[in-house]
């Protein structure tokens, strides 16, 4: 009986092993049709700003509703920011629409590094 244990338990392990992505999967929703990994990650902290161009009301409504979620997740107080222009201040992340004809309606552009994120 321990021999057939010890069987079973090295079998489980060998199969989780080989089961493990060589890269591990990233949670985006909705899913990007091509997707370019790095390296880094960016950290969410209490000085994480959200910045948004001063005159794109949808992007100021989504701000809204991603700082609420980043507060109730996280605790940190994330204020949004009015912007004319994007600054490079370090731990933000940055919203704005675009027309560009390839991404069409729904696509998005997600730029991420240890500094800031892009959307």
């Amino acid at each position: 009986m321990k021999q057939f244990s010890i069987a079973v338990f090295l079998i489980t392990l060998i199969i989780n092993v080989y089961s493990q992505q060589a890269h591990p999967s990233v949670s985006i929703i909705p899913v990007p049709v091509s997707m370019q990994m790095g390296n880094g990650n960016f950290t969410l902290k209490n000085s994480t700003v959200i910045e948004v161009t001063a005159s794109d009301e949808d992007s100021k409504r989504v701000a809204g509703f991603l700082n609420k979620k980043i507060s109730g997740a996280t605790g940190y107080a994330v204020p949004v920011r009015s912007v004319t222009s994007f600054s490079n201040m370090p731990n933000s992340i940055r919203l704005s629409l675009s027309n560009d004809k390839v991404l069409g309606n729904e696509g998005y552009k997600l730029d991420a590094n240890s500094t800031m994120v892009t959307i």
